[in-house]
């Protein structure tokens, strides 16, 4: 038996983003999720909005609500935003609803390039681009190819970029900030892991063999983290070599256990390459 309709509430209006002082634009393709503000659980779903249009069907409960809206596989170039504070009690016709304004996407291509005393393409490296709007986040992630070229459609604006090579190649991460005004190639570049060099002692100045060493940068979100820490192991004079990203670090050095010295932990190490 289907549920009396009159036992909910019927929210509908017109996502529109606004371009230029008067001008808005309907946003198609969207995802549409009505979020309680008290539970932050989602309370109705509207997906592929067409022309910008949304229906959402939610119990009958008076209270103030977020629109979270998030762009669709097939839909337009959308931030994710969160529209907070709009208050339900009835079956609403909201009208137009603004997400925010911002120019039209652009279609931008780049290349990611190694540097170690010459220049190499880096292939498979991971771009992500990120950019604060007024109510969200835009956020693009791409792949370079075997030539070290991506490609990606962003909005015009201010980004945070982390590039990621593959984790067994010797370049490290970098995070940087950069401006996308048009369509102009983009060239970013990553450089050589630097390396930490030491001997493992105890405290009668006795190489440590086998301890384990592991590094993990401190400087990055967790997308990079995501790679894990760089990990090496002391030989029999106790000398170890590690690689790792530039940039303050947590080190840690693991003795054997049998070895009668205590564990390391240095909070806060700058590798500089």
């Amino acid at each position: 038996r289907l549920p009396d309709p009159d036992s909910h509430f019927v929210i509908e209006g017109v996502l529109v983003r606004q371009r230029g002082d008067e001008e808005t634009l309907p946003l198609s393709g969207a995802n549409v999720v009505l979020l309680s503000e008290d539970t932050g659980l989602a309370v109705s779903t509207a997906s592929e909005t067409t022309e910008g249009r949304f229906s959402l069907r939610l119990p009958p409960v008076p209270d103030e609500y977020t629109l979270s809206v998030t762009s669709s596989s097939s839909g337009d170039t959308l931030p994710t935003l969160r529209l907070e504070g709009i208050p339900i009690d009835e079956t609403t016709d909201l009208g137009e609803v603004i997400a925010g304004a911002w120019d039209d996407p652009l279609p931008v291509e780049g290349i990611v390039e190694g540097v170690n005393g010459e220049i190499r393409r880096v292939e498979g490296a991971t771009v992500f681009l990120e950019q604060e709007v007024e109510a969200g986040t835009f956020s693009r992630v791409a792949f370079a190819d075997s030539r070290g070229e991506f490609a990606a459609t962003v909005l015009p604006g201010h980004y945070h970029v982390t590039l990621v090579p593959p984790v067994d190649l010797l370049y490290g991460a970098r995070s940087f900030e950069t401006e996308v005004t048009d369509s102009t190639p983009l060239e970013f570049e990553v450089n050589h892991k630097p390396n930490l060099v030491g001997v493992v002692v105890d405290r009668y100045g006795r190489a440590v063999s086998e301890s384990q060493i592991s590094l993990t940068p401190l400087s990055f979100d967790v997308q990079t983290l995501a790679l894990g820490p760089a990990n090496a192991e002391s030989d029999s004079s106790g000398l170890f070599l590690v690689r790792s990203h530039a940039g303050p670090q947590r080190v840690v050095v693991v003795p054997p256990s049998d070895s009668g010295t205590s564990p390391l932990l240095i909070e806060d190490y700058s590798l500089t390459r």
